[in-house]
């Protein structure tokens, strides 16, 4: 049996979802490829801050030893894929008691063209005290 009604709306609207598609879909890619970046980047974050933390604890054994302190904190974020060219790691030394500061930079590059610039910095600082 066949239904009057539903011949006349097929006929109009024929191609009608290739279209709905057509339209949607370059935002649902952009809402993608953000959503993939926002990831990539808390990854990052997490990783320069355990570098960092790392790097402290380092420092907090051996306040003086900045090259080790570097070097630890260095491993950590080469552990995780991320090229020594890329990050900056600074280490402000402290004495037996006092706190060792120790801080990582990166320049987060993003997979999206969408936004004016190329890259986001994240940073990430830990104090410790030395003894």
């Amino acid at each position: 049996m066949r239904f009057p009604w539903a011949q006349r709306t097929l006929r109009g609207e024929r191609g009608q979802d290739l279209i709905e598609l057509a339209l949607v879909l370059p935002v649902l890619l952009l809402i993608l490829v953000g959503v993939v970046d926002l990831g990539r980047a808390f990854q990052s974050y997490l990783v320069i801050t355990n570098a960092a933390r790392e790097g402290a604890r380092q420092a907090a054994q051996n306040a003086f030893d900045t090259n080790a302190i570097r070097e630890t904190a260095l491993q950590e974020t080469r552990n995780a894929g991320i090229a020594d060219s890329a990050v900056v790691v600074s280490v402000v030394p402290g004495s037996s008691g006092s706190p060792v500061r120790v801080s990582v930079q990166y320049d987060f590059a993003l997979l999206s063209g969408v936004l004016p610039v190329n890259s986001v910095p994240l940073s990430s600082t830990v104090e410790m005290v030395a003894f």
